[in-house]
């Protein structure tokens, strides 16, 4: 595939700093160290922890084949995001604490109605 090519199959998103592949979301359980991804979900357990300097809010994202935790620094709350909120997670994966982990991922929450696959 050459450059040009993927470009026109996966236009850049500059924000983000890597192909937007909008509709096309990776399972959980297969994402891997360092991918860019687009992983949905439900929130199944959100958690402050006490940081120098500031807080951070760690949510855990599940769907059927797995979970993974999205850092959020400086934050003590989402506006709109509960446990069993559905929502999406777009960024980078990374390592924290031993697990796979989104630091400060872009977040969309989703329609209360649709139908994600992930856990209540």
């Amino acid at each position: 595939m050459t450059a040009q090519s993927f470009s026109a199959e996966f236009p850049t998103n500059v924000s983000a700093g890597f192909p937007a592949v909008a509709g096309r979301t990776t399972p959980i359980g297969e994402v891997s160290w360092r991918s860019d991804v687009i992983v949905s979900g439900r929130v199944r357990t959100m958690r402050i922890l006490p940081s120098e300097g500031s807080p951070t809010l760690e949510l855990t994202v599940y769907d059927d084949t797995g979970g993974i935790t999205a850092v959020f620094t400086g934050r003590t709350a989402l506006p709109g995001v509960a446990l069993g909120s559905h929502i999406e997670l777009m960024g980078r994966a990374g390592i924290r604490r031993g697990y796979l982990a989104l630091l400060n991922p872009r977040l969309t929450i989703q329609p209360s109605g649709s139908h994600g696959s992930g856990h209540p």
